[in-house]
């Protein structure tokens, strides 16, 4: 309840000037529309998994940051798979900051890249008897698995790069009441067409969205960091 967070507005502009009306016929307001859309889609999703990616979880066997596992004569799935169960149990070992009881894993997401993702759907679900592994059942505790691999999205200026998980990590992220994004404004259009002879513009438009995020707490507590086998 003393927690603080800002709430900040992410704008765009566009101005249609005389200069664009004459000599450059590439401009359509259909395609702004949707550029504007994939930029805010892509923002929003950012706004989300960054502070994750860049929160500081300590060198790996720590408490926030399981290591791989080495499980002697194992294969690539059950080292993988007796990683996940590593990290489970790390988180389990920690504490909530206001209770003081122990975390329960339960209901967990798996944050990891697209091709991470694939062979965790695999493993999570439990690994059948074969030769050379042991029959291994289901994880239960993750109940889901969050692939983002980042975006790009090209502009006249340069790209604007939002850097995704990775293949070498990945994060087991139990949902909390300390993890939550506030909007107070979603996408929002705002259209001026009365032309201005000083700056020769015949339209223009803002593009913005207010919101905020509080983690703080959230990301001390309520996230595992998993240092991952090579596959």
């Amino acid at each position: 309840s003393t927690g603080t967070f800002d709430v900040k507005i992410y704008a765009a502009g566009f101005t249609w000037d005389l200069l664009a009306s004459l000599f450059d016929k590439s401009l359509d307001m259909t395609m702004l529309a949707d550029g504007v859309a994939a930029g805010y889609n892509a923002k929003l999703d950012d706004l989300a998994i960054s502070p994750i990616l860049g929160h500081d979880y300590g060198a790996a066997n720590t408490a926030k940051h399981t290591n791989k596992a080495t499980t002697n004569g194992a294969g690539r799935q059950e080292l993988f798979y007796d990683t996940l169960e590593d990290a489970v149990d790390d988180l389990g070992k920690r504490t909530d900051p206001v209770t003081k009881k122990k975390i329960d894993p339960s209901g967990s997401y798996l944050l990891c890249s697209g091709n991470v993702a694939r062979h965790a759907a695999r493993v999570v679900n439990g690994l059948p008897q074969t030769e050379g592994n042991k029959r291994l059942g289901a994880i239960s505790e993750i109940a889901g698995i969050v692939a983002y691999d980042g975006d790009t999205i090209p502009g006249r200026d340069g790209d604007t790069i939002y850097d995704g998980v990775g293949d070498t990590y990945a994060y087991l992220v139990k949902p909390n009441r300390y993890m939550d994004i506030i909007v107070k404004r979603g996408l929002t259009t705002e259209i001026d067409t009365q032309p201005d002879v000083k700056t020769l513009a015949q339209e223009e438009r803002a593009y913005y969205f207010a919101e905020g995020i509080y983690n703080k707490e959230g990301l001390e507590n309520f996230v595992q960091k998993i240092t991952l086998p090579t596959w």
